[in-house]
């Protein structure tokens, strides 16, 4: 082989090497390019996914603590079955106070189109006005959903320091025994 013949073949050889080099490289970029396509589209799903892990986690904290503001408000209703303990607190509340109280009345309320079922208690409270007073104050902060509908405040005629207390305390029935007591209604 001659010079000329043997560059010309070296030449072929190195335009054929490079041309496969540069194939092989193309090749490589461009499966390099759709794998980092394929990434980026992995790291955005993750990153969608996280988001909404992360709203759900925050969705079941906001169900939690609305769940535990609803049971504190219901604890604050009463149930039928509550109606008894309660009058009994009430009593235990006259003791506190130091006055004879009589419960003259306890009548439930259906529910109507503008306000819940209630019970309705009606009460007397015989003491020292001090001391009714404070019975007075006990009832108006009961931890219930309750309101003193009507209060009247009198001397008695015996000249001694003695009051006596009229009182009615309506009391918010739960939505449970609000339904039972509308049923009963009909």
């Amino acid at each position: 082989m001659s010079m000329p013949k043997r560059s010309v073949m070296v030449g072929v050889i190195a335009l054929c090497t490079a041309a496969v080099f540069a194939g092989a490289s193309l090749y490589l970029v461009q499966s390099i390019g759709a794998q980092v396509k394929e990434m980026r589209t992995l790291q955005e799903t993750r990153s969608a996914q996280e988001r909404r892990v992360a709203r759900v986690a925050a969705l079941q904290r906001a169900v939690r603590a609305v769940a535990k503001d609803a049971l504190t408000l219901e604890q604050r209703f009463v149930a039928r079955e509550q109606i008894v303990p309660l009058l009994e607190e009430l009593e235990s509340f006259a003791r506190r106070a130091g006055v004879e109280m009589t419960i003259t009345q306890v009548e439930a309320r259906a529910r109507t189109a503008e306000a819940r079922a209630t019970t309705v208690v009606s009460l007397e409270a015989v003491g020292a006005r001090e001391d009714v007073m404070y019975l007075v104050a006990l009832l108006e902060t009961l931890p219930r959903a309750a309101r003193l509908a009507t209060l009247s405040l009198r001397r008695l005629a015996s000249g001694a320091d003695r009051w006596r207390a009229d009182a009615t305390l309506v009391l918010a029935m739960t939505r449970d025994d609000a339904a039972a007591a509308q049923e009963e209604a009909r």
